[in-house]
């Protein structure tokens, strides 16, 4: 099995992995962590240009924060779901949410408070980019599935037994049961899980969190199929 590099911190994941004599990236983090990500990166003995692919999961800041300037700095790919382009330029989180426990509504609330520092990044507006529709890494081994729950567009990456699944799915601070603090439609949420569990795949490797077998969805699912979810805020986005 291909060994899978997290590139990360305590915040933010970002899983790499080898693909056409370079990596690929999956997610960045929050603007200003970009300096400790290049800094995460000399101690793996990766080099910035050595990144061939970015893939962006979802349009929250914590995924998208330090793309643009990621994107100036190498000629790296970029693949995301383009139905979501309006909101990659547009450089703002979704506020119309719904949150998955009463605590972490209030720390959304708080969050929200600072709308420009907490849930704003800077818009992308690249050329250098493949739909992830066309499937532009098939010939690696790479599947792109399009799932949604978390957002109204969440961007899975299957690669050999694992799935990627920025923040559908979460374990660890902010998760609840799996589920992540933030849901946009849980039906969704639970129609994609049981997409990701008949996938094939063992291993869920999340946005936040550490990776956890596939097989405990299925648990999770029958928990949210009866629990409700708190609304962040009426009809903001």
């Amino acid at each position: 099995m291909t060994e899978i590099i997290n590139a990360g911190d305590k915040l933010v994941n970002r899983w790499m992995f080898p693909c056409n004599d370079g990596y690929c990236l999956i997610d960045t983090g929050f603007e200003k962590s970009y300096g400790k990500f290049k800094e995460k990166l000399k101690e793996l003995n990766i080099e910035l240009k050595n990144i061939k692919y970015v893939v962006i999961t979802h349009m929250h800041s914590d995924h998208v924060g330090f793309l643009k300037k990621l994107l100036a700095d190498t000629e790296a790919m970029l693949i995301y779901d383009a139905s979501d382009k309006r909101r990659l330029e547009a450089g703002k989180n979704n506020l119309n949410t719904y949150v998955s426990r009463f605590e972490y509504l209030v720390l959304s609330r708080i969050s929200t408070l600072f709308i420009e520092t907490t849930q704003c990044f800077p818009a992308v507006f690249y050329n250098n980019y493949a739909d992830a529709k066309t499937q532009p890494l098939a010939d690696y081994g790479v599947e792109f599935m399009f799932l949604k729950g978390h957002t109204e567009c969440d961007l899975c990456v299957k690669f050999e037994n694992k799935i990627f699944c920025g923040d559908l799915c979460m374990n660890g601070l902010g998760a609840s049961r799996r589920a992540p603090t933030w849901i946009y439609n849980k039906y969704d949420m639970l129609a994609s899980w049981t997409e990701i569990m008949n996938s094939g795949a063992e291993y869920v490797y999340p946005g936040h969190g550490k990776p956890f077998k596939t097989s405990s969805l299925k648990s999770a699912s029958e928990f949210w199929k009866t629990r409700g979810v708190l609304r962040l805020y009426a009809n903001k986005r």
